[in-house]
Formats: structure tokens, C-alpha cells, sequence
């Protein structure tokens, strides 16, 4: 999924603001989550697009691990499921 901004300039900074951009999905138990984040998405010569895209994660023996660091928002709900 796209974002409705663009980068203004062809260089843009290494870190993207991720106001407006955080939102989590829960499974029933709360064993399974995932949270949205924006990324950089190069478009090619020297220029960059916003993206929303998904980091999966659940609880292992005590301990967070992440699943899929880089996932779409049908993953994410599948995985926490929901879809």
C-alpha cells in the first residue's frame, strides 16, 4: 500500500516518521501480533516512495520473536487471524 506523500527531493533521510503509520493487530489469545511501520521504497535513480508494510511477531517460551519483518497488511491479519 502506497502512502499519499512523496519524498520532495531525490535524497531523502535514512529514517522515515512513523506518525500516523502505527497501528497493531492482536490474535484472540495474544499470542500472535503485528504492527505497521513506513519504509523507503526505492523506485530507482536516486528516488524513494513511502510504504506502509508489516512486522509479524509472537511469544516463544518467554521470548518475542520476529517472523516476517517485511510483510503485507493481508499477512499481517491472516497471521493474527483475522482475514
Amino acid at each position: 500500500m502506497t502512502l499519499k506523500y512523496k519524498v520532495a527531493s531525490l535524497r531523502s533521510a535514512s529514517c522515515v516518521s512513523q506518525l500516523g503509520a502505527l497501528r497493531r493487530l492482536e490474535s484472540a489469545d495474544g499470542s500472535r501480533w503485528a504492527h505497521s511501520r513506513n519504509r523507503k521504497l526505492s523506485l530507482g535513480n536516486g528516488r524513494y516512495d513511502i510504504v506502509e508494510s508489516w512486522v509479524l511477531k509472537h511469544r516463544v517460551n518467554g521470548k518475542v520473536e520476529v517472523v516476517n519483518g517485511d510483510a503485507y497488511e493481508a499477512d499481517a491479519k491472516k497471521w493474527v487471524g483475522q482475514a
